[in-house]
């Protein structure tokens, strides 16, 4: 048996994260322990496109703070886990370790879902090979694996803008970016 209350978080990235160490500051007995499905945790999503572009060289640039060093501050986090279920009236969730593949229940005397948002790509060909939602470290590590030599062709909004600046105006000839902005609804 527990002897303090838990906080369980379901995502471990800027809002899950924000709220797991502000719950553990107002409360040192807090026992706060956050799930993230990802590889990563605690890092700069807008410096995704300069990831991508070479801008920053190393995806460990993006990292503010590790599991270790949030662990430090009495927050276990636990990478390449997704929260399968949610029982609000048992107080537990149902969590999968992604690597392993071995599932267990994890109980919780208070719950907070951070997942984020799920990229919408509404045109025909989304599901090409070559075509990508930016969103974590791991997509943006993806795209700058595939895009090796080969020329790309980016649709979006500033987001994409983004994407674009973060190339050195030479490696955008060199490569033959093209931009195409496409007005939503």
């Amino acid at each position: 048996m527990r002897g303090s209350r838990r906080l369980v978080v379901v995502g471990g990235v800027a809002a899950g994260l924000s709220a797991a160490t502000r719950a553990r500051r107002l409360d040192p007995a807090l026992e706060v322990c956050v799930f993230e499905r990802t590889g990563f945790c605690a890092y700069s999503a807008c410096g995704l496109p300069y990831l991508v572009g070479g801008v920053i060289p190393r995806h460990a640039a993006l990292v503010a703070r590790t599991p270790e060093d949030l662990a430090r501050e009495g927050i276990q986090v636990h990478l390449h886990h997704e929260v399968q279920a949610v029982e609000v009236a048992a107080g537990r969730v149902q969590v999968r370790d992604l690597r392993s593949g071995s599932d267990r229940t994890e109980a919780f005397d208070e719950l907070l879902l951070a997942t984020g948002g799920r990229a919408v790509l509404p045109f025909p060909g989304r599901d090409l090979s070559g075509v990508f939602a930016v969103r974590t470290v791991e997509d943006g590590l993806a795209i700058r694996d595939w895009i090796g030599a080969a020329g790309v062709h980016a649709a979006g909004d500033l987001p994409v803008l983004e994407l674009l600046r973060g190339k050195p105006r030479d490696e955008l000839a060199d490569r033959s970016f093209v931009a195409e902005l496409q007005q939503r609804g």
